[in-house]
């Protein structure tokens, strides 16, 4: 597999006495798919929050592409090449969904490739095309989150980070929006980390897996290997079957 584009060791967030992660240690190789599972307050939005910089670890490391990020504010996680899909959308409601978009351009200056990418992206999200002068805030759910997607991808990322991307979403749009993440991969050799309640969608695109339970990894390795496991199916459904605490053997 493709050297890793992101290696993180040791990595602890403290929420005031409260270790919302402990000792968290993964690798990501550029151009895989990593999906974090777990049930709700393991660590799977906090995760996400430290490695966008919403959030500063009290100790651990975090290395993309060969740099130390660990701490740096969110706008300098942005222009080093991640772009951090979070929970909640936080979309600008007022905007157009057009404005939304450009939001995502930021800090990019090549005017032609940002109407490129903006075409692109209504080919893939055609609801978003038709729908680009009205305000954000008049979307639906789904549609809100089609567009904190395509916002993210407006940056041009070498690293997607998404909480939760299928919420709000019709299972076949869910599938659709998973074809076309995998597509990236592919095409454009996008890296992935997705946290995601609903594991086989997950699992079945990913590359990896791990699975955080109070905010330690218990349990990683190649995506399909643990798609079948009762662990994970445990955690699908928000619990810990059989109060396991150990990664399932090889």
């Amino acid at each position: 597999m493709a050297e890793a584009i992101l290696s993180v060791a040791g990595l602890e967030v403290r929420y005031g006495a409260l270790a919302a992660l402990s000792a968290v240690g993964l690798e990501l190789p550029e151009g895989a798919i990593l999906a974090v599972l777990g049930a709700n307050g393991a660590g799977k939005t906090t995760l996400l929050r430290a490695l966008a910089g919403v959030l500063v670890p009290a100790r651990g490391t975090v290395v993309f592409r060969g740099r130390s990020i660990a701490g740096l504010p969110p706008e300098r996680i942005v222009r080093a090449g991640i772009s951090h899909v979070p929970e909640g959308r936080e979309l600008f409601p007022l905007l157009s969904v057009r404005e939304n978009l450009l939001m995502g351009a930021w800090i990019r200056r090549d005017a032609a490739g940002i109407e490129r990418d903006l075409a692109r992206l209504c080919s893939e999200f055609p609801v978003l095309g038709e729908r680009a002068r009205q305000p954000a805030g008049r979307l639906s759910g789904g549609e809100q989150q089609m567009l904190a997607i395509a916002r993210a991808l407006m940056a041009r990322p070498r690293l997607l980070l998404m909480d939760e991307p299928s919420l709000g979403l019709a299972p076949r749009l869910a599938r659709e929006l998973f074809r076309m993440i995998d597509r990236r991969r592919r095409e454009d050799g996008l890296t992935v980390l997705v946290v995601e309640q609903n594991a086989r969608l997950a699992l079945g695109i990913a590359d990896l897996a791990c699975v955080l339970a109070g905010g330690r990894v218990v349990a990683q390795g190649p995506a399909r290997s643990l798609l079948g496991e009762e662990f994970i199916r445990g955690f699908r459904l928000g619990d810990n079957p059989a109060g396991r605490t150990q990664a399932p053997e090889p």
